[in-house]
């Protein structure tokens, strides 16, 4: 019995007790059908993980027949990110441990040859200090339909554009993908034939569906157009909105009422919510960057692998310096400048600057409020201040 077989076993047995739950992305789950996530509890990640029907988040760590003690091991791990932590393996191999297991609190699944599953709960839990951070991944995966497009990877672009394809569709006309290009490059002189960052933002937002290469707006997209147009903004006056927003100036502080409904729309996105929460848990109007960084890498490791990593980190190596806790390792120049996302301090900082989350200041010493665009060489997350709009709050 080798441990894919045991996985599949046990997400077999999680489909019928109606259970959300995700896989690791491990090559050798490729076959598995089931959803794929690569979740980071302390630099280690559990084969299973999800939450049950009474909303208690839980991970798995599957074994065949061998390194049942690794497994436990890692299963203690898990608990310091879930309410529930589980092993699973060949039920004769287990029955040996089973004491020893449900003594230091780790519940099992029992598996057999033909893939029956003997369910044991925990006798108890604790309260895990990575469990905001696992129970905000699970809540974003179950309310993204699109996971791979994600708002802090979206590229650069006045955050008019991402809502320019509404006027050129509707619900019920949809318009071919390479029409809906051409306009919007003509009209709003975004190139979209080398640039997809306005429509998958536009996707992002849930304001347009995309089916058989065509788009169409939404329930909301429609909604959100009839809303613009009552208030008086129509494609021509955006546009011109946009023409005007030339050097420092920001649509909030242009026209707040427009920014505002475009927030509306960030304020529906789970992760968005979540990176508004970690600023403002500061209780200050004015965070530096290395502070973020420091809050997120401690608490927050998969939002910080998922969000605040680009697609060429190095997860091996990230997860090393978890797994020996060396959190300076992590906030240092040599692994920040190999996988920090860069969209983070410069196209994502831009959108909040645009929407009034936050506020541009000048300081008298070498900090900055703006957003920055220069190599990684000149960059320092100290002086990169977030300065909160306290407005807003």
């Amino acid at each position: 019995m080798n441990e894919p077989f045991v996985i599949e076993s046990v997400c077999n047995h999680l489909k019928k007790n109606t259970t959300h739950f995700w896989i690791d992305t491990h090559p050798t789950l490729k076959h598995l059908s089931f959803n794929k996530f690569r979740l980071n509890i302390d630099g280690h990640a559990p084969d299973i993980f999800g939450v049950d029907k009474y909303n208690r988040v839980f991970a798995i760590e599957a074994k065949g027949i061998d390194n049942i003690e690794k497994a436990i091991g890692q299963a203690l791990i898990y608990k310091k990110g879930v309410m529930y932590s589980y092993i699973a393996a060949a039920r004769f191999k287990l029955k040996r441990y089973r004491d020893l297991i449900e003594s230091i609190g780790l519940g099992l699944f029992l598996v057999d040859e033909s893939g029956n599953i003997e369910q044991i709960e925990p006798r108890f839990s604790y309260a895990p200090i990575f469990l905001n951070d696992v129970s905000n991944t699970i809540e974003l995966l179950l309310a993204e339909k699109k996971p791979s497009i994600r708002l802090v990877k979206l590229g650069k672009t006045q955050v008019l554009n991402y809502i320019s394809p509404i006027f050129y569709t509707s619900l019920s006309n949809p318009i071919e993908k390479s029409s809906l290009q051409t306009i919007i490059t003509r009209d709003w002189g975004v190139d979209l034939f080398k640039d997809s960052h306005v429509i998958n933002g536009c996707l992002y937002l849930g304001l347009l569906q995309e089916a058989n290469n065509n788009f169409s707006l939404t329930p909301l997209g429609e909604g959100f157009c009839k809303s613009l147009l009552k208030m008086g903004y129509n494609n021509k006056i955006l546009i011109k909105i946009k023409k005007s927003l030339k050097g420092n100036k920001k649509l909030y502080d242009e026209e707040p009422e427009l920014a505002y409904m475009i927030r509306t729309l960030y304020e529906r996105k789970i992760e968005y919510q979540q990176f508004l929460k970690i600023l403002y848990s500061f209780n200050r109007t004015e965070i530096s960057m290395d502070e973020i960084l420091e809050v997120v890498i401690k608490s927050y490791p998969t939002m910080y692998i998922n969000i605040f990593c680009n697609k060429k980190m190095d997860f091996e190596e990230i997860r090393k310096y978890y797994q020996e806790g060396d959190y300076e390792k992590l906030k240092s120049r040599e692994i920040l400048e190999k996988n920090l996302n860069r969209n983070i301090y410069f196209a994502f900082k831009i959108q909040l600057l645009h929407l009034g989350i936050l506020c541009s200041i000048k300081f008298s010493d070498n900090r900055s409020s703006s957003s920055f665009s220069g190599k990684f060489e000149d960059y320092d997350p100290k002086c990169d201040i977030w300065v909160i709009n306290g407005d807003l709050k």
